[in-house]
């Protein structure tokens, strides 16, 4: 969504229903006017005539439609209008006035009700090592000396690096290599794709965890004790955790907290898109781990529990094959919002012309390979007859 929103020029709702609407906030806050109905939330989250128009019919509807089309002046007015507009509204604001009035009702204090902080619950766990895995081809050196420099203040400090190059053009390890000399830097003569490059990485490591993560990920200081904290309170079924991934750009907005599978198992990420309202702070079990960044039990990766991760994905859905098999297998995963870090979205696409062909290329290829692999024989034959 928030890729939307900074491309739209416009953001307009036509529901009759969607009074909860937090995308007018959302789109209001990258400088977009909006239209939307006179219901619910909406007349509160925007201001009529200000930061948009709240209308009453599909005549008014497209009346001010039409306005704002022709009329870039307006658009930009509006936008900047509403940007200033939505920082006054706020849900978690409105959610307090909410808890004080229930609590003036039950007569209860603060005290009363009062949750301990979450991370008081997790037990040191600063033996455990943890190898953080990174799959680079041609990255920035300031995006990946970022992503290191976020490991190397980590609380948690039992923590090996490993880097695998998959035969990258430019010469950006060099200047790595010197900068961090206790870095394992792992060459490779051909690009072997994502999944069996996060394989070879794997096999170098003697750690018992693995926190597989894209070069354009930074971490907060915390993060890795939280994991770590995390999984040595479940039981040996869970493998893996989630970490909280928010945009690196637009921080107050989430990218995912684990992923799932829709019906016609196209992969879905919880929160995408999202204003974090703390909606996602309670851990719950997932479907599986986003690749991006995803902590693992090292040992889960051994022939005779869920295996390797599938070489012939070259590029996506290698986590989506992953922990299908491993559910399939009764193995489980969690999110682990205390865990916290942040992505630059689709960076390591930003100057391939064609990065969006390829992404379509391999993300239909491996969703097919993923359903004829994985998938039930009356799913695979609902599926197959419509995506071929």
């Amino acid at each position: 969504m928030p890729l939307i929103y900074k491309s739209c020029n416009i953001y307009a709702t036509c529901s009759h229903w969607e009074g909860f609407d937090l995308p007018v906030a959302e789109a209001q806050s990258f400088n977009k006017p909006t239209i939307c109905y006179r219901i619910g939330a909406h007349p509160e989250v925007s201001a009529d005539g200000k930061t948009g128009f709240v209308v009453d019919n599909a005549q008014e509807f497209l009346k001010k439609l039409d306005i704002l089309i022709s009329n870039l002046k307006l658009r930009l007015e509006m936008g900047k209008n509403g940007a200033e507009y939505v920082k006054k509204f706020s849900w978690e604001n409105s959610v307090k006035k909410y808890d004080k009035v229930v609590k003036n009702i039950l007569g209860l204090k603060d005290s009363d009700v009062l949750v301990k902080k979450y991370k008081d619950k997790i037990k040191p766990a600063k033996s455990k090592s943890v190898a953080v895995v990174i799959v680079n081809y041609n990255s920035s050196y300031s995006c990946l000396k970022e992503c290191l420099d976020s490991i190397k203040s980590q609380s948690h400090k039992n923590i090996e690096i490993i880097i695998f190059d998959n035969n990258s053009t430019n010469n950006v390890l060099d200047s790595i290599k010197k900068e961090y000399r206790y870095i394992k830097v792992i060459l490779s003569e051909r690009n072997l794709g994502l999944g069996e490059a996060l394989n070879q990485a794997i096999k170098h490591t003697d750690c018992e965890y693995v926190l597989i993560s894209n070069f354009d990920i930074t971490y907060n200081h915390d993060t890795i004790e939280m994991l770590v904290g995390e999984i040595n309170k479940l039981d040996s079924l869970y493998i893996g955790l989630a970490p909280k991934i928010k945009l690196y750009y637009l921080r107050d907005f989430l990218e995912s907290t684990g992923i799932y599978l829709d019906n016609s198992y196209y992969i879905g990420y919880h929160g995408i898109g999202q204003l974090d309202l703390n909606q996602y702070n309670r851990p719950e079990d997932i479907f599986g781990v986003s690749f991006t960044s995803a902590f693992l039990k090292k040992d889960i990766f051994s022939e005779n529990k869920v295996g390797k991760i599938d070489p012939t994905f070259f590029l996506f859905y290698e986590d989506v094959d992953f922990c299908y098999r491993a559910n399939q297998q009764g193995y489980k995963f969690r999110s682990c919002p205390t865990a916290i870090c942040y992505h630059k979205y689709a960076f390591c696409f930003r100057d391939d012309a064609s990065a969006f062909t390829r992404k379509y290329y391999y993300q239909k290829l491996n969703l097919l390979k993923t359903i004829y692999k994985n998938a039930e024989s009356h799913n695979l034959k609902r599926i197959m007859d419509i995506e071929l």
